[in-house]
Protein backbone atom coordinates (compact mmCIF):
# COMPACT_ATOMS: atom_id res chain seq x y z
CA UNK A 1 0.00 0.00 0.00
CA UNK A 2 1.28 3.66 -0.67
CA UNK A 3 0.55 6.62 0.83
CA UNK A 4 -1.74 9.56 -0.05
CA UNK A 5 -0.18 12.64 0.42
CA UNK A 6 -3.14 15.65 0.86
CA UNK A 7 -2.39 19.64 0.12
CA UNK A 8 -2.29 21.84 3.18
CA UNK A 9 -5.91 22.04 2.80
CA UNK A 10 -7.11 18.41 2.01
CA UNK A 11 -6.73 18.13 -1.66
CA UNK A 12 -5.11 16.10 -4.30
CA UNK A 13 -3.00 18.70 -6.80
CA UNK A 14 -1.90 17.31 -9.70
CA UNK A 15 -2.19 14.12 -12.01
CA UNK A 16 -2.60 10.55 -10.28
CA UNK A 17 -0.83 7.84 -11.77
CA UNK A 18 -1.43 3.88 -11.61
CA UNK A 19 1.51 2.35 -13.19
CA UNK A 20 0.67 -0.40 -11.12
CA UNK A 21 -2.64 -1.10 -12.40
CA UNK A 22 -3.19 -3.62 -14.64
CA UNK A 23 -3.26 -2.93 -18.26
CA UNK A 24 -3.02 -4.87 -21.71
CA UNK A 25 -3.09 -3.20 -25.37
CA UNK A 26 -1.53 -5.59 -28.33
CA UNK A 27 -2.36 -5.75 -31.90
CA UNK A 28 -1.61 -8.46 -34.86
CA UNK A 29 1.73 -8.52 -36.49
CA UNK A 30 0.96 -11.79 -38.70
CA UNK A 31 -2.14 -13.76 -39.67
CA UNK A 32 -3.83 -16.55 -38.40
CA UNK A 33 -5.71 -19.14 -40.22
CA UNK A 34 -8.98 -19.83 -38.94
CA UNK A 35 -9.94 -23.32 -40.06
CA UNK A 36 -13.99 -24.09 -41.32
CA UNK A 37 -16.03 -25.41 -39.10
CA UNK A 38 -13.27 -25.45 -36.32
CA UNK A 39 -13.39 -23.56 -32.35
CA UNK A 40 -9.92 -22.08 -33.11
CA UNK A 41 -7.70 -20.12 -29.83
CA UNK A 42 -6.26 -17.21 -30.82
CA UNK A 43 -2.65 -17.22 -30.39
CA UNK A 44 0.15 -15.97 -32.27
CA UNK A 45 -1.92 -13.23 -33.80
CA UNK A 46 -1.73 -10.49 -31.31
CA UNK A 47 1.80 -10.66 -31.02
CA UNK A 48 2.64 -6.94 -30.87
CA UNK A 49 2.36 -5.87 -27.23
CA UNK A 50 1.85 -2.20 -26.91
CA UNK A 51 1.35 -1.51 -23.14
CA UNK A 52 2.04 -4.50 -20.90
CA UNK A 53 1.48 -3.24 -16.90
CA UNK A 54 0.52 -4.09 -13.18
CA UNK A 55 1.40 -8.14 -14.60
CA UNK A 56 -1.05 -8.52 -17.57
CA UNK A 57 0.63 -10.08 -20.53
CA UNK A 58 -0.20 -12.24 -23.46
CA UNK A 59 1.55 -15.39 -24.18
CA UNK A 60 1.86 -16.01 -28.10
CA UNK A 61 2.57 -19.98 -27.53
CA UNK A 62 -0.83 -20.69 -25.71
CA UNK A 63 -3.27 -17.20 -26.45
CA UNK A 64 -3.69 -16.79 -22.81
CA UNK A 65 -4.03 -13.51 -21.29
CA UNK A 66 -2.60 -13.90 -17.25
CA UNK A 67 -4.56 -12.30 -15.03
CA UNK A 68 -2.34 -10.99 -11.94
CA UNK A 69 -4.98 -10.48 -8.96
CA UNK A 70 -9.04 -11.17 -9.08
CA UNK A 71 -11.35 -8.72 -10.17
CA UNK A 72 -13.91 -7.50 -12.92
CA UNK A 73 -11.73 -7.13 -16.16
CA UNK A 74 -12.97 -4.90 -19.35
CA UNK A 75 -12.37 -7.04 -22.76
CA UNK A 76 -12.27 -5.38 -25.90
CA UNK A 77 -11.58 -7.02 -29.11
CA UNK A 78 -10.95 -6.73 -32.75
CA UNK A 79 -10.42 -9.13 -35.44
CA UNK A 80 -10.85 -8.80 -39.17
CA UNK A 81 -10.59 -11.22 -42.37
CA UNK A 82 -7.67 -10.73 -44.38
CA UNK A 83 -9.31 -10.93 -47.75
CA UNK A 84 -12.89 -9.62 -47.57
CA UNK A 85 -14.08 -12.84 -47.03
CA UNK A 86 -17.75 -14.22 -45.86
CA UNK A 87 -17.45 -15.96 -42.56
CA UNK A 88 -20.33 -17.67 -42.91
CA UNK A 89 -24.00 -18.07 -41.02
CA UNK A 90 -22.74 -18.69 -37.72
CA UNK A 91 -19.71 -17.73 -37.12
CA UNK A 92 -18.74 -16.25 -33.91
CA UNK A 93 -16.04 -14.31 -31.84
CA UNK A 94 -15.57 -15.32 -28.06
CA UNK A 95 -14.00 -14.60 -24.97
CA UNK A 96 -12.85 -17.47 -23.11
CA UNK A 97 -12.08 -18.18 -19.31
CA UNK A 98 -10.00 -20.70 -18.18
CA UNK A 99 -10.62 -22.82 -21.39
CA UNK A 100 -14.13 -22.46 -21.73
CA UNK A 101 -16.78 -20.12 -23.01
CA UNK A 102 -17.33 -17.33 -20.70
CA UNK A 103 -20.93 -17.18 -21.80
CA UNK A 104 -23.07 -17.72 -24.20
CA UNK A 105 -21.76 -17.25 -28.21
CA UNK A 106 -23.40 -13.81 -28.85
CA UNK A 107 -21.17 -11.82 -27.27
CA UNK A 108 -20.40 -9.88 -30.62
CA UNK A 109 -21.00 -7.43 -33.09
CA UNK A 110 -20.18 -7.47 -36.24
CA UNK A 111 -22.04 -6.72 -39.71
CA UNK A 112 -24.84 -8.55 -41.19
CA UNK A 113 -23.06 -9.87 -44.15
CA UNK A 114 -19.88 -8.61 -46.43
CA UNK A 115 -21.43 -8.07 -50.01
CA UNK A 116 -18.24 -5.94 -51.31
CA UNK A 117 -19.23 -2.93 -48.75
CA UNK A 118 -17.54 -4.01 -45.61
CA UNK A 119 -13.97 -3.73 -45.60
CA UNK A 120 -12.43 -6.99 -43.78
CA UNK A 121 -15.43 -7.89 -42.37
CA UNK A 122 -14.60 -7.39 -38.78
CA UNK A 123 -15.88 -9.46 -35.37
CA UNK A 124 -15.94 -7.34 -31.96
CA UNK A 125 -16.18 -8.42 -28.18
CA UNK A 126 -16.74 -6.01 -25.64
CA UNK A 127 -17.64 -7.56 -22.31
CA UNK A 128 -16.57 -7.69 -18.80
CA UNK A 129 -15.26 -10.71 -16.75
CA UNK A 130 -15.40 -11.60 -13.48
CA UNK A 131 -11.93 -13.48 -12.69
CA UNK A 132 -12.20 -14.76 -9.13
CA UNK A 133 -8.53 -15.70 -8.85
CA UNK A 134 -5.11 -14.75 -9.90
CA UNK A 135 -4.30 -18.01 -11.46
CA UNK A 136 -6.95 -17.26 -14.04
CA UNK A 137 -6.15 -16.78 -17.50
CA UNK A 138 -8.47 -15.60 -20.71
CA UNK A 139 -8.41 -16.35 -24.24
CA UNK A 140 -10.23 -15.36 -27.59
CA UNK A 141 -11.52 -17.86 -29.33
CA UNK A 142 -13.12 -17.77 -33.50
CA UNK A 143 -15.46 -19.89 -35.20
CA UNK A 144 -16.35 -19.48 -38.70
CA UNK A 145 -18.29 -21.80 -41.46
CA UNK A 146 -17.97 -20.46 -44.48
CA UNK A 147 -17.07 -23.56 -45.93
CA UNK A 148 -13.45 -23.11 -46.28
CA UNK A 149 -10.48 -21.80 -44.44
CA UNK A 150 -10.06 -18.17 -43.46
CA UNK A 151 -7.22 -16.50 -42.36
CA UNK A 152 -7.36 -12.86 -39.78
CA UNK A 153 -5.40 -10.08 -41.07
CA UNK A 154 -2.02 -9.68 -39.71
CA UNK A 155 -2.47 -5.74 -39.38
CA UNK A 156 -6.07 -4.76 -38.33
CA UNK A 157 -6.67 -6.70 -35.13
CA UNK A 158 -5.96 -5.76 -31.37
CA UNK A 159 -7.52 -6.57 -27.80
CA UNK A 160 -7.35 -4.39 -24.63
CA UNK A 161 -8.03 -5.84 -21.35
CA UNK A 162 -7.74 -3.75 -17.79
CA UNK A 163 -8.80 -4.35 -14.43
CA UNK A 164 -12.06 -2.20 -13.29
CA UNK A 165 -13.07 -3.24 -10.00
Amino acid sequence: MGTLNLGNDGTINGVVKKPSHPYLLCQSNTGQVVNNNTNTILTSLFGNTRISQGGLSYNTSNGRITIPVAGLYRVRARVTDNNEGRWGNDHHFDVYLNGSAYQHVQLYYMPTGNWGNIWYCPSHVDIVVNCTSASDYIQFNFYQNSGSNQSLHSEFCSFEVYLIG
